[in-house]
C-alpha cells in the first residue's frame, strides 16, 4: 500500500483517494496493507505447509497468539518468512511489530467492541472481562483499533467509532 502511494507521486491525500475509489469500484483489492489486482493470490515463500502451520498455530490461539519469537522457537528459523507472508497476503494482522493475530479473532474482538461500544464508553476493564485476556494483549488490540479509527481513545476509555473498509474479515 505504501509502494502504490509512493509511485504515484501524488500527495498522500490524493493517493489515498485514488487507491479508495479504485478499491471500491473493484479494480483493486487491499488486504494487510497489500494492493493487487481482484483475484490475486501470493504465493507462499518457502514450504506451503510452513505457511500453514504458522496460520493455524495462531488461529488456534485466538486472541492470545504467541510472539513471533516464540512462533520460530516453536516451528524453525523459516517460520519467520512464512509469518511475513501470513501478513503480507492478508491471512494474518500484524496487530503488534512481533506479533500477529488470525483475522477471526480480529473480528471478534472488533464485534465485541461494537457491542459495548453501543452503550457509550469502553473500559478496558470491561474488555479485558469479556475478552478474557490480559492487557498483555488488549492494550495492544485497543491500539490497533485506534490506528484503525474503529476506536478513539477517549480519556481511560475508548468509543468506537465504525469498522473502516479494508478491516480484516475471516477468510
Amino acid at each position: 500500500l505504501e509502494v502504490a502511494r509512493r509511485v504515484t507521486g501524488a500527495p498522500d491525500w490524493l493517493a489515498d483517494a485514488v487507491l479508495e475509489r479504485a478499491r471500491a469500484s473493484g479494480a483493486l483489492q487491499v488486504a494487510g496493507g497489500v494492493v493487487a489486482i481482484p483475484g490475486y493470490l501470493p504465493s507462499a515463500v518457502g514450504e506451503p505447509e510452513l505457511l500453514h502451520r504458522v496460520i493455524a498455530r495462531i488461529e488456534a490461539a485466538g486472541l492470545q497468539p504467541p510472539s513471533w519469537a516464540e512462533v520460530v522457537a516453536e516451528l524453525g528459523p523459516a517460520a519467520a518468512g512464512a509469518l511475513r507472508e501470513g501478513v503480507r497476503s492478508g491471512r494474518l494482522v500484524a496487530v503488534e511489530r512481533e506479533r500477529a493475530y488470525g483475522p477471526a479473532a480480529v473480528e471478534g474482538f472488533v464485534g465485541l467492541l461494537r457491542e459495548l461500544g453501543g452503550r457509550g464508553e469502553v473500559t478496558p476493564a470491561a474488555l479485558r472481562e469479556r475478552a478474557g485476556i490480559s492487557r498483555k494483549y488488549l492494550i495492544p488490540l485497543l491500539e490497533w483499533c485506534d490506528r484503525q479509527r474503529i476506536t478513539r481513545r477517549d480519556g481511560d476509555g475508548r468509543r468506537f467509532l465504525s469498522v473502516p473498509s479494508g478491516t480484516p474479515r475471516p477468510t
